[in-house]
């Protein structure tokens, strides 16, 4: 029943970022095939009741994907990488958190690919960091405000995304709303912790 679960998420996954020209230029067919699965033990966050307040009414694949995503909080291995030694407050640390669905470390096996989902908080801030992966960051339910190195700021909402390139310092605010996002890297060190950066 899980593994259908991760299947049918995974699945939706990749019709939403197959039907756009960039995300699909950017995954190339890196999600089109079916991949080896371990499933990893469930691990909460104290951030999931929040998750209960994401829009999930509509018939769009993003609300699809987030429909999947809240309905089976308790089922995924919630993560969370910064500490209060990254500058980052205790609410921060509270209310973010991800889980991988397909890395070299799985639950979908991929040696050049890492696809993630993430949460944030309403309030947030993810401050400037910057890795060797190139990454998107899409847009399922809420907002963000992104500030990229190079770019003018910019705000994007539900079937938004922006690209980010390898290097490319990047910070982002959840001043409107939360943020639940797909977020897929590809490239170099798939496993590698974000650098923060001044």
């Amino acid at each position: 029943m899980i593994f259908g679960i991760y299947e049918a998420l995974l699945d939706r996954v990749n019709d939403l970022l197959m039907g756009e020209d960039q995300t699909r230029d950017f995954m190339g067919r890196r999600l089109q095939r079916r991949m080896r699965v371990e499933l990893p033990n469930p691990n909460s966050a104290p951030f999931v009741d929040e998750l209960k307040s994401l829009d999930t009414s509509g018939d769009s694949l993003e609300c699809a994907i987030t429909r999947i995503v809240v309905n089976n909080a308790h089922i995924w291995q919630w993560c969370q990488r910064r500490s209060l030694d990254d500058g980052v407050n205790q609410d921060y640390l509270d209310r973010n958190g991800w889980f991988n669905l397909v890395s070299p470390e799985g639950p979908f096996e991929s040696a050049d690919c890492r696809l993630s989902i993430c949460y944030w908080g309403q309030g947030l801030h993810y401050p400037r960091h910057t890795h060797v992966a190139e990454e998107i960051y899409y847009v399922l339910a809420g907002s963000a405000a992104f500030e990229l190195d190079g770019q003018a700021p910019q705000t994007i909402g539900v079937g938004e995304f922006i690209v980010s390139k390898s290097g490319q310092p990047k910070s982002i605010s959840m001043d409107n709303g939360p943020l639940l996002a797909i977020v897929p890297w590809r490239g170099y060190d798939l496993t590698q912790k974000p650098e923060m950066v001044a």
